[in-house]
């Protein structure tokens, strides 16, 4: 019979120089370096500071380590994390996809595990550290670009220093394959050194500038909801900016659509593309040339379309969704159209119009109808739509052996 997950002690502490702070199931971790210990450590952290905060939990399970690891900072940012756990080979759970990966780039070091992890803004991964699996002998604990060290790992610059930089994905050959496959943004020569001491070297070639694909656009309402049925933008901007009420107010989905040209330099071996919305206020779904992209709920609003582009006219669609208060906002610059009563928490309605229970359309024009009044005409609109810059991303993607 299998045993149940049996909990771990929580807890962890970030220490910079003397400065240390614990705090049980979270850490506040400062110049971006996470430690991971047991709470043994907490008589010995007196002098505290803040920075951003990482949060995780720890199950140990017949042997198998489960960390839940979540940033609660509101930009994509690199850790550098160390773990209380050793002579076991990590991988990478990502809950928002359900990939999943082996960690190529981590050391070891004084007993830990010591991984260097990129999260999107307020992101999170599951870090798995296997029983049995032994650490790759071959992995990466240094990668350099022109001779500046971005890995995390190393001594020097300090740490916080080369996560500073744009982070370097590099991931095992799929099928047990040796070598590694490296894809980034920046042009130039890197050099990765693995644990066993080998040097690998590759040379990235120079990469097309990014294609920002820009207006006019063709934006459509549904019906019913008080805004027209279609639009033009030049240029994008909130829905709140725009000069017609029916936009201004609008909740609900509306969909842009763009023709646009894509050069044929952006195509070649060895390269990757990533269709960029930029901001979206909240939610978009999008396609390509005919083919679904899927829903994309949170930043970075970014997919991978290498396979879907093609060198000349390229079709987008993009269907966005904002939240519910700025037709709310909106309504409430028309005249009443029910019997509100003052309560201690707020406006409730006091009984159900007449229109409502005849369903009819509301005297005063109203698109919504609640029983709480939720928001008032004076209060601020909320940034809506496809915000931008959207932009087609070239990344290079080679192989290293």
């Amino acid at each position: 019979m299998k045993k149940p997950f049996r909990p771990s002690p929580l807890g962890g502490h970030l220490k910079t120089g003397q400065r240390a702070l614990f705090r049980t199931e979270s850490c506040l971790v400062h110049s971006r370096q996470v430690y991971f210990c047991s709470p043994a450590s907490r008589a010995a952290l007196e002098h505290v500071a803040r920075g951003e905060e990482i949060r995780y939990i720890h199950r140990n399970f017949e042997g198998d380590d489960l960390y839940s690891v979540a940033s609660a900072v509101p930009e994509a940012r690199r850790f550098l994390c160390t773990f209380r756990v050793k002579g076991k080979r990590p991988e990478l759970w990502w809950p928002d996809t359900g990939r999943t990966e082996t960690v190529a780039v981590y050391t070891e070091r004084e007993g830990s595990t010591l991984i260097p992890l990129a999260l999107d803004p307020c992101g999170s991964v599951f870090v798995l550290f296997r029983a049995g699996a032994a650490p790759l002998a071959d992995r990466v604990v240094s990668i350099r670009r022109e001779g500046v060290e971005l890995s995390g790992l190393a001594a020097k610059p300090a740490p916080e220093t080369q996560l500073q930089h744009e982070p370097v994905a590099l991931y095992l050959n799929s099928g047990g394959g040796a070598g590694y496959r490296l894809e980034v943004a920046q042009p130039g020569a890197y050099e990765l050194k693995t644990a066993a001491g080998r040097a690998l070297k590759v040379q990235v070639p120079e990469l097309p500038n990014p294609v920002e694909i820009g207006g006019p656009w063709e934006l459509e309402f549904p019906k019913g909801l008080g805004a027209p049925e279609r639009v033009t933008l030049e240029r994008l901007v909130s829905w709140t900016d725009h000069p017609n009420p029916g936009v201004k107010y609008f909740s609900g989905t509306a969909t842009y659509r763009r023709k646009f040209e894509l050069p044929a330099r952006m195509l070649a071996k060895g390269r990757a593309l990533y269709l960029d919305l930029g901001r979206v206020c909240v939610i978009a779904q999008a396609s390509l040339n005919g083919r679904d992209l899927g829903i994309l709920w949170k930043p970075p609003f970014s997919v991978d379309v290498t396979d879907l582009l093609h060198a000349g006219a390229n079709n987008l669609v993009v269907s966005v969704v904002n939240l519910w208060p700025n037709r709310l906002i909106g309504d409430d610059q028309l005249a009443s159209d029910c019997e509100w009563v003052q309560e201690h928490w707020g406006q409730v309605l006091g009984r159900y119009p007449q229109w409502l229970l005849e369903n009819k359309p509301s005297p005063a024009g109203r698109i919504t109808f609640t029983t709480w009044k939720h928001w008032s005409k004076d209060d601020p609109l909320m940034e809506s739509g496809l915000l931008g810059p959207v932009r087609i991303i070239a990344r290079a993607k080679v192989p290293v052996e």
